[in-house]
């Protein structure tokens, strides 16, 4: 099992319900997998805030995988015990 840990700042923990969660996958999991099955489960607004058209990580979501900003060109694997902070971007005047 491959249990990961997700922080929501921002919108995110609004659309979420809460600041973070703990999943559990059958095996590693990868960036956009992760992305698709929180988005499944918190819904359409999640889903617009993380999520391109295509279905790949918004260009615009800062990504930390335990505590360093990630590359989404390298496609990471989340290991057992990993802990991934995602962050909106912030609008306003």
């Amino acid at each position: 099992m491959t249990k990961v840990t997700i922080n929501y700042l921002g919108q995110l923990e609004q659309f979420a319900g809460r600041p973070s969660d703990t999943r559990e996958f059958r095996a590693r999991i990868r960036l956009p997998d992760l992305l698709a099955e929180l988005a499944g489960h918190y819904g359409e607004d999640f889903r617009r805030m993380v999520m391109d058209e295509a279905g790949r990580p918004r260009a615009s979501l800062l990504i930390v995988m335990n505590g360093e900003a990630i590359n989404r060109a390298s496609d990471p694997e989340f290991k057992d015990g990993d802990e991934v902070t995602l962050l909106p971007p912030i609008a306003g005047g």
